[in-house]
């Protein structure tokens, strides 16, 4: 029987929206030509990097987000790189986008060799509009533990306020 380390787990809290205007687009129309251009922004504007984790051990960082909107499938893009010597399983037990709760632990488990970069893919299938969905923030919990002897190592509980 597995036992639950969600007590253990390390809780990191990010906040990106830091010195990020907020627009209201329902008066779009009013807008300065100043305003669309701090909407639009610039090229480098557009690149997606959400930092997860970055420690002497491990670095989790999410590269892409994107929601199919014929099968609402929603779907996390996430870079992770092991820096130990031992090799790893990434276990990952929720995912919560805004206030839905994912239960995301039959996810298939990330094996990450030592010294060692994997990609990975998080997909939920979401209910209602899709258009209403992720407004404000990501909430990711996971375990890591090695692969030789499947001991626990360590865990966390990283939420993201994205917007």
């Amino acid at each position: 029987m597995e036992r639950s380390h969600a007590k253990k787990r390390k809780f990191i809290s990010i906040d990106l929206t830091k010195g990020r205007s907020k627009f209201d687009t329902s008066k779009m129309n009013e807008w300065s030509p100043e305003e669309w251009a701090a909407f639009v922004g610039t090229e480098e504007d557009h690149h997606l990097e959400i930092p997860l984790l970055n420690t002497e051990k491990y670095r989790f960082l999410i590269v892409s987000i994107s929601i199919n909107e014929v099968t609402k499938a929603f779907t996390l893009e996430i870079q992770m790189e092991n820096k130990t010597e031992k090799d790893i399983r990434i276990e990952v037990a929720t995912l919560k986008i805004d206030e839905a709760l994912f239960d995301v632990s039959k996810t298939e488990p990330f094996f990450i060799k030592a010294h060692a970069q994997k990609e990975g893919q998080i997909t939920v299938i979401i209910s209602g509009d899709y258009l209403e969905f992720f407004k404000n923030s990501i909430s990711l919990s996971f375990d890591i533990k090695e692969v030789e002897t499947d001991n626990w190592l360590e865990g966390y509980e990283v939420v993201v306020q994205v917007y």
